[in-house]
């Protein structure tokens, strides 16, 4: 539609992102690892059901900004990290 009077941003990479006009901005994740904390968190569970566990883990994330939100998303999010909360 190549509207630039709002703003986009997912949060998950997706194949047509970067296609899609304007491209669409993303907090882009690594799933393998999502996958791999919670799996870890569910197997700890099991192991040791009456011991306190922490409510959550940080996994890096990456901010690729495109055409969507180009001047606004970069002052809101910080580069490095977003918090993902499993």
């Amino acid at each position: 539609m190549n509207r630039t009077d709002i703003a986009l941003i997912s949060f998950g990479d997706f194949p047509m992102a970067d296609v899609l006009q304007p491209s669409v901005s993303v907090i882009d994740q690594n799933p393998r690892q999502v996958g791999r904390v919670a799996a870890e968190r569910i197997l700890a569970r099991i192991a040791s059901p009456a011991k306190k566990f922490r409510r959550k883990n940080v996994i890096p994330v990456k901010l690729i900004e495109r055409q969507s939100c180009q001047t606004p998303v970069a002052h809101l999010l910080p580069q490095s990290t977003v918090e993902a909360r499993l």
